[in-house]
């Protein structure tokens, strides 16, 4: 069997990636990138317009929501000295304990 001698440019092509050049699975990616066409940068800016018209709009209507948050709480403000105040069942169970619960209590005491 004779081997048959690799062409300079083979040999070459190994020994820069033996010597830790480019990886070979880049080197193809590298030969057949081309540049970007008009219609490629034309989708790619009205892309980007419409991401930039979307952003607007969110920050519009965090403005709004924002502002519609601040008018409410302001009203809320102004109307609490007017609001009457709730009482609950447990506040006046609380101040005036009845004769049942203080039985209750002396009955506990003395079980314990």
């Amino acid at each position: 069997m004779s081997e048959q001698a690799e062409p300079p440019e083979t040999e070459d092509f190994d020994q820069f990636f033996t010597r830790g050049g480019v990886a070979p699975a880049v080197a193809p990616r590298l030969a057949t990138v081309e540049p970007p066409s008009v219609s490629t940068l034309r989708q790619r800016q009205e892309e980007r317009q419409r991401y930039a018209a979307m952003g607007d709009q969110r920050r519009e209507i965090l403005a709004l929501l924002r502002r519609q948050r601040e008018r409410r709480v302001q009203k809320e403000l102004v109307s609490l000295a007017f609001k009457p105040r709730v009482k609950l069942k447990r506040d006046k169970v609380g101040a005036q304990p009845s004769s049942e619960t203080e039985t209750d209590r002396e009955l506990v005491k003395q079980l314990q």
